[in-house]
C-alpha cells in the first residue's frame, strides 16, 4: 500500500500545484479587465481540469485505503493521473 499511496500523494500534489496555477494566471487575465478573458473554456481548462483531477485522486486513495484492499487499482489510476499530464502540459504551455 506504500507506493500506491507515495505515487498518489505525488499525482495530488502535481495536479493540485496546476490548479492553484490556474487560479493565478485566471485571477491575473480578470485583474487586467482583457475583455473577453478568462472565458469559460479556459477557466474550465486551466482550474476545472485539475481541480476535478486531484479531488477524484483524494477520493480513490480515501476509498482504497479504508478498504485496505487492491492496492494496485490506486497505483494503476495514480499512474494513470501522473501519465495523463504530459499530454495535458503540452497543451497547457502552448503545445512543443
Amino acid at each position: 500500500m506504500r507506493v500506491a499511496n507515495v505515487l498518489a500523494g505525488l499525482a495530488v500534489l502535481l495536479w493540485t500545484a496546476l490548479f492553484f496555477a490556474g487560479l493565478d494566471l485566471a485571477g491575473g487575465v480578470a485583474d487586467r479587465h482583457v475583455l473577453g478573458y478568462p472565458n469559460t473554456g479556459q477557466l474550465q481548462y486551466y482550474v476545472a481540469v485539475p481541480g476535478s483531477a486531484a479531488i477524484a485522486l483524494l477520493a480513490c486513495a480515501w476509498v482504497f485505503n479504508g478498504l485496505r484492499r487492491w492496492p494496485w487499482i490506486l497505483a494503476l489510476v495514480s499512474s494513470a493521473a501522473l501519465l495523463a499530464l504530459l499530454p495535458y502540459l503540452l497543451i497547457y504551455g502552448g503545445g512543443v
